[in-house]
């Protein structure tokens, strides 16, 4: 039997090469995908009355160490109002900023400052005090902004949001009534009238001196705080301030008597 020469081994020994190299890559039988859980942050949905001040609970359902955190939380400036954020329970460590974007969004960042992590199922981490200036009988919607969470190396982890909301109802007691009474220095029978209330009012309030009304301003929305001018005439020496506003449900009062002189 004759061998096949050099030249033709040598020639079949690069044909086979070629042949390999144009074949298609070989797929693997099976693809194994892990894919990276959601943690979840909430806020729960509470309801306050006109005027209080509540707490809102921000929980964190994480399935992995997380070193840190930040949102936006946007909502109605002029029913809800901001106060501040206090870490609590696992998230106690917590270093918390805060800062007012505009008038309805604040910016929170939490961070741990040390070495140590939030655990899995880190739960409620902080509460946030929400004042209630609002109207009565509405839902207030507190959502999530620009959510970012992050792991020990700094990389950001996979994270879902849910906000909350605050119903303000009416309040249980009637509202508190103080009035003042400032006299103009040049001008004895010319009177400046302030009015507080430690709850919002359901519409300006009634105040009257003797059978003459006196018209009331809402000086400051975020004090309850109303204003109002009087001439008292000048055969009036003592005069009587009276004042009624309402909740919406209740109403409180409040008398104030002045003496003029001649």
């Amino acid at each position: 039997m004759k061998w096949p020469s050099r030249m033709l081994i040598r020639w079949l020994y690069f044909l086979l090469i070629g042949l390999f190299l144009t074949l298609p890559p070989i797929a693997p039988s099976a693809t194994l995908t892990i894919a990276e859980e959601s943690s979840l942050l909430q806020l729960d949905s509470i309801t306050g009355s006109s005027g209080e001040t509540v707490i809102v609970s921000l929980s964190l359902e994480n399935g992995v160490a997380v070193k840190g955190l930040q949102f936006d939380l946007v909502y109605n400036h002029e029913a809800l109002r901001f106060d501040y954020l206090g870490p609590v329970n696992m998230g106690s460590a917590l270093t918390a900023i805060s800062s007012q974007i505009d008038p309805a969004s604040h910016r929170f960042i939490l961070y741990l400052d040390d070495e140590s992590t939030l655990p899995s199922d880190a739960g409620v981490i902080a509460h946030l005090f929400f004042s209630l200036p609002g109207p009565v009988g509405v839902s207030e919607a507190i959502d999530f902004l620009e959510v970012i969470l992050s792991d020990p190396d700094g990389f950001s982890l996979p994270v879902t949001a849910s906000g909350g909301d605050i119903t303000i109802t009416a309040p249980a007691t009637e509202p508190e009534l103080h009035l003042a009474i400032l006299r103009n220095p040049g001008q004895r029978r010319s009177l400046q009238i302030l009015l507080t209330s430690n709850q919002r009012l359901e519409s300006l309030p009634v105040v009257t001196a003797g059978t003459s009304s006196i018209e009331m301003a809402l000086q400051d929305p975020s004090e309850n705080l109303f204003y109002g001018n009087l001439i008292i005439p000048v055969d009036i020496q003592t005069l009587q301030i009276d004042a009624v506003g309402t909740n919406g449900l209740q109403t409180g009062t409040a008398t104030k008597t002045i003496t003029i002189g001649k």
